[in-house]
């Protein structure tokens, strides 16, 4: 990759993590170390994220890339609902249909009731939140969202933010992991919008537990400037 498709990759990803780091100068394209930061960093991770060395950033870099952090259940309800639309051939599929389909993937995968009675509850938590989602205009009035790996690949890039400054891993290291979370993105959605739709549901699904608090109101705040401001890169940058 020439250094300007370098330069633009980064400056791309730096804008999909300005959900996780509202300080983030979209434009920065490069990692850069602040000491006052990065004397509190190490401390931080290993209460938030039980990082304590180079070997524990390096699983929950890979972790966050592999979209193992968010994934699981929510994936799966996502995608069982997107299969149904696909075979059916159809622009949207009901909460009763899709808890049906729900209920006989995981009786023909052989999953036991609580496991179906699992990726039941966060469908329907998903569609109260996709609800609140159209009346917000995070998504179209018909829309849905179709994976939350956008909570996983956007942290990704502050954890190799986070590895820079607490000094688990050198620059290039850093940029490499950004630009990889920069390529998955890419593969997955087509958007700014999708993006943050799809961040934004993962964020909630873990953290907000239905109560669209800070944890809600924070990252919509953080959408509703990186979509309407004139200066966004969201409005004179590709996805």
């Amino acid at each position: 990759m020439n250094p300007a498709a370098r330069s633009t990759a980064r400056w791309r990803t730096d804008s999909r993590a300005a959900h996780t780091s509202p300080s983030t100068t979209a434009t920065r394209g490069t990692v850069s170390r602040d000491p006052i930061r990065a004397r509190k960093l190490p401390a931080a991770l290993s209460r938030s994220w039980s990082i304590t060395d180079r070997p524990d950033w390096e699983k929950a870099m890979q972790d966050l890339l592999a979209g193992r952090n968010i994934g699981g259940d929510g994936e799966v309800v996502l995608a069982i609902r997107m299969t149904a639309r696909q075979q059916w051939g159809v622009e949207s599929i009901s909460m009763s249909q899709w808890l049906d389909c729900i209920t006989q993937w995981c009786r023909t995968s052989g999953h036991s009731a609580e496991v179906e009675k699992q990726c039941r509850s966060i469908a329907q938590r998903v569609g109260r939140y996709e609800s609140r989602f159209r009346a917000d205009g995070l998504i179209p009035p018909e829309g849905f969202v179709t994976s939350m790996l956008a909570y996983d690949y956007g942290r990704a890039v502050n954890m190799a933010r986070w590895g820079f400054l607490a000094e688990y891993c050198g620059s290039v290291v850093a940029e490499q992991c950004i630009l990889r979370a920069s390529t998955l993105a890419r593969a997955k959605y087509v958007s700014w919008q999708e993006f943050s739709a799809s961040y934004i549901l993962g964020r909630v699904i873990r953290l907000d537990d239905d109560g669209y608090n800070s944890y809600y109101q924070r990252v919509f705040d953080g959408h509703r400037i990186l979509t309407g401001h004139p200066d966004s890169p969201w409005r004179h940058m590709q996805f």
